[in-house]
């Protein structure tokens, strides 16, 4: 994190990303690392940080302490569906990412 801008290293090469434009980090692998104070960064620009095991399952979500109200119930009405609803719901997701590529 710098001047507001998430920096992300890549093979190809550095890119930044303002923290403005930011609304959810999905982080899918073994070798992402985010600072204590960028991890801070991101609660107070209200950005949601996921992290994803290898079958694509949520297991872990960082946001603010701060958040309003609303993004605590849109979570636990996610926590409350069932397993079956949950599967396919992601099943959509990962649907949608496969076509946007």
């Amino acid at each position: 994190m710098k001047n507001g801008q998430m920096h992300i290293e890549q093979e190809a090469g550095e890119v930044a990303i303002p923290l403005e434009d930011i609304s959810v980090i999905t982080c899918i692998g073994p070798n992402i690392r985010i600072s204590t104070m960028g991890l801070i960064q991101l609660t107070e620009y209200g950005i949601l940080l996921q992290c994803i095991d290898e079958k694509y399952m949520p297991k872990a979500i960082l946001t603010s302490c701060e958040s309003n109200s609303r993004q605590a119930l849109v979570m636990n009405k996610q926590i409350e569906l069932s397993i079956g609803r949950r599967d396919e719901l992601w099943r959509q997701i990962i649907v949608a990412k496969i076509e946007n590529q």
